[in-house]
């Protein structure tokens, strides 16, 4: 099926179908990958369309800049004299620095935007995607969902231990930070599907 100008097929009967199930208290992730697969070809995911749930670094990337901190590099990056010890403030802004860091390497970190899904009697569910890689060595999208709103997404987020890229690595708590290096850190999020290009 196609629309009137016969350029994109019409997944209308697929959220439909999608959307009831989610409202029945079920996930049709048939339906689901129809519209996630339409959304990453006419949708512009890649362009970043849909309303951004902001820029997120993984629990890995922040715990290894976290406790992978070097005191000797630390006063090196901050230009400090030889043998001088950088202070709370200077490793914290250290860490600042490198989360920003982080939050700019398209590998490390990832913008979430979410696409609000409606059925044609006006009921709607969230998916949220994310593409991170760049287009030279790989691009991937995740798609996850469904949720019924955008701060439902970012609370499984955080309860996954996923920083928002303004926050501090500090903010992970040690439990947590053990429980990502020892691989038994499990995420809230609801994956749906991942391609790559």
């Amino acid at each position: 099926m196609t629309d009137q100008q016969g350029d994109e097929p019409d997944i209308q009967p697929e959220i439909d179908k999608a959307v009831l199930a989610w409202c029945r208290g079920k996930v049709d992730k048939k339906s689901l990958r129809v519209i996630t697969d339409f959304l990453e070809e006419f949708g512009g995911v890649s362009e970043g369309e849909g309303e951004e749930a902001g820029i997120f670094i993984s629990p890995a990337v922040a715990v290894a800049i976290f406790d992978g901190l070097d005191l000797t590099e630390v006063a090196a990056e901050l230009g400090l004299e030889e043998g001088a010890r950088p202070t709370k403030e200077e490793i914290d802004e250290y860490l600042a620095y490198k989360m920003e860091r982080a939050a700019e390497d398209s590998d490390d970190s990832c913008a979430f935007s979410s696409h609000l899904i409606t059925s044609t009697d006006g009921a709607e569910l969230i998916l949220v995607a994310t593409v991170n890689g760049y287009s030279f060595s790989g691009v991937s999208t995740t798609w996850y969902g469904p949720y019924d709103a955008v701060d439902e997404f970012v609370a499984a987020l955080t309860a996954s231990h996923w920083l928002e890229s303004s926050q501090s690595p500090r903010e992970i708590p040690s439990a947590a930070r053990k429980k990502i290096r020892d691989g038994t850190h499990r995420s809230k999020l609801r994956f749906l599907s991942r391609s790559s290009e």
